[in-house]
């Protein structure tokens, strides 16, 4: 398992506002973290900003599949 070092969305949001901007990448990001683990077969289950991280550099990670599971069938 990697250690993120950085700050959970939810953090993030409580200390102000993002900007349009980068609501707009992490939208982006997490939207293609959530299609991977979709394409590998799993469901997350729990995805909330509190289970989103933005590391030092930046890269948003999905985190905390505590709840997931293998799908039943297509998603």
């Amino acid at each position: 398992m990697e250690f993120v070092k950085g700050q959970t969305l939810d953090e993030i949001v409580r200390r102000g506002t993002l900007s349009a901007r980068e609501a707009i990448a992490v939208g982006e990001d997490l939207c293609r973290a959530v299609a991977a683990v979709h394409r590998a077969g799993y469901l997350h289950r729990d995805i909330k900003a509190k289970n989103v991280m933005r590391d030092d550099t930046g890269r948003i990670v999905l985190m905390d599949f505590g709840t997931g599971r293998l799908a039943d069938g297509p998603i």
